[in-house]
């Protein structure tokens, strides 16, 4: 008997080991860190889950996948992709002394994964073949080669039993989409160059003809309405591409005889949303295509009208359908915006005056000498930013404390309705606030960035108009920002 009652006892410990989990480890990131599980095996935007440490310094992600499928993990601003089978277990270690570490049955396929998340963008990509100004043909050429030399390590572990066929699948899918993006960005130039008046200078019916084919033989190469394409976060990149650059692009302006581009984005989004309709009716492609399209603009902060439109027209649609759940947070958020941003900019929100003339941070500082300020560069569509103003009303405090000034640099313009001055009314942004002009993009982007694109959000610190941090610590890490004041 009191064997048995033993026996019970270690039951609940025994299933708690046996539970799928998969665990991160990393020296580099304390902030929560993003997770984008697939939907029934297949990529969508907006499935984003928030993953914070627990009390052993770990990311720990549950692993109830169904499906199985990629799971996509941001950490410390570089995407990671595990192919996550149902009811495994899974360890990401990223030591800065050494390199990334996974722990898995199938680790060797996961490493080699992580190589297949391409750093080189497809636009970059596409440029470096046009350079070579060898035509389509050769690009065509040797883009394939490309793609199947960097699927051989792939055939080779699953010829030795290291990966499944659904992790081939998948590297398959991943790599065969970059390629085919890149393809689809060549072929962008030379639709655009292309006259489609017979009246005009410089038509020819052959050359259209012949960018017929060439779009035909990518669409071939990578088919947009093959199912298992929708597993890769490259899908949706690809499908705009083909949506808006073949379907919504180049036949329309063959067919009316003049070139098609939509103006604005408002009319690029209701002229992709016709293509669906007509392109793609078959389901269930069309209920993806409309939901994925709907998570992008509100992943991307498109007009709060339009994405409201656009929702609600999915949801009599489709009422049931399995992406309501990760569209409705965003559309609702989207109504509470439109009527919390009726506020107007307060006496504490203080706007930089003539802050059009600031075109460096030198400029910037000559406004703040004297000073000690902690600089927020933000964008009114970034998530992160927002994630890091939820911990804004503790650093106000501590800030005000020491005689800190505060100032909001807004990176870009939020699109359509939505200006950034809503923005710091709407998130109460109390301090200084300017929008950067492209001069200031650029300064800025020699400190806070690769020296071309801004990385943000990102914050720094000034002293007597001069900046002496480029990593000031985050909104909620206030003993590492007295750290750092201390020492500057």
């Amino acid at each position: 008997m009191k064997l048995f009652l033993f026996i019970l006892c270690l039951v609940p410990v025994v299933l708690q080991a046996q539970e799928a989990t998969i665990k991160i480890k990393s020296y580099a990131q304390h902030r929560p860190i993003a997770v984008l599980k697939p939907v029934e095996g297949n990529y969508f935007v907006t499935s984003t889950n928030w993953i914070s440490r627990n009390e052993q310094g770990e990311y720990l992600i549950e692993n109830d996948l169904t499906t199985a499928g990629a799971v996509e993990i941001v950490l410390d601003r570089r995407i990671y992709l595990l192919y996550v089978q149902p009811g495994k277990s899974y360890e990401i270690m990223d030591s800065r002394f050494q390199f990334l570490k996974i722990v898995a049955d199938d680790a060797e396929g996961q490493l080699e994964l992580q190589m297949s998340v391409r750093p080189e963008a497809y636009q970059d990509k596409a440029r470096q073949m046009l350079s070579r100004d060898r035509g389509f043909k050769y690009c065509y050429w040797k883009l394939q080669s490309e793609c199947e030399t960097q699927l051989l390590v792939f055939k080779r572990l699953l010829r030795k039993n290291k990966i499944t066929p659904g992790f081939y699948d998948y590297t398959q899918r991943l790599i065969t989409l970059y390629y085919a993006c890149v393809m689809a960005d060549i072929m962008r130039v030379e639709t655009r160059e292309l006259v489609y008046d017979p009246k005009e200078k410089g038509y020819s019916a052959e050359k259209l003809e012949k960018a017929a084919r060439r779009w035909k033989e990518i669409l071939q190469f990578c088919n947009v309405s093959f199912p298992k394409n929708r597993v890769a976060r490259n899908y949706n990149i690809y499908f705009s591409l083909i949506n808006g650059l073949y379907y919504g692009g180049f036949l329309p302006s063959v067919a009316q005889q003049r070139l098609i581009i939509p103006t604005t984005q408002h009319a690029y989004i209701k002229n992709t949303f016709a293509t669906i309709e007509k392109h793609y009716p078959e389901e269930p492609l069309k209920e993806y295509l409309l939901a994925s399209m709907i998570a992008g603009m509100i992943q991307n902060g498109e007009s709060g009208t339009l994405i409201l439109e656009a929702e609600q027209y999915f949801e009599k649609l489709y009422p049931a359908s399995i992406y309501l759940p990760y569209i409705l947070p965003g559309a609702e958020r989207v109504k509470k915006f439109q009527e919390g941003v009726k506020a107007r900019v307060s006496d504490k929100q203080l706007l930089i005056p003539q802050s059009d003339t600031i075109s460096s941070l030198e400029s910037l500082g000559e406004r703040f000498r004297g000073k000690t300020v902690y600089l927020s560069l933000w964008s009114p569509n970034s998530n992160g930013s927002k994630q890091a103003f939820a911990y804004n009303d503790s650093l106000k405090n501590f800030l005000q404390d020491r005689g800190v000034e505060m100032v909001y640099i807004a990176m870009d313009e939020a699109l359509q309705e939505i200006s950034w001055k809503d923005m710091i009314a709407y998130l109460q942004l109390d301090g200084w606030h300017m929008q950067a002009n492209h001069a200031l993009m650029v300064s800025l982007a020699e400190h806070f960035g690769d020296g071309k694109q801004l990385h943000i959000p990102a914050h720094g610190l000034m002293k007597d108009g001069k900046l002496v941090e480029t990593k000031a610590a985050w909104h909620d890490e206030l003993d590492k920002l007295a750290e750092q004041l201390a020492e500057k």
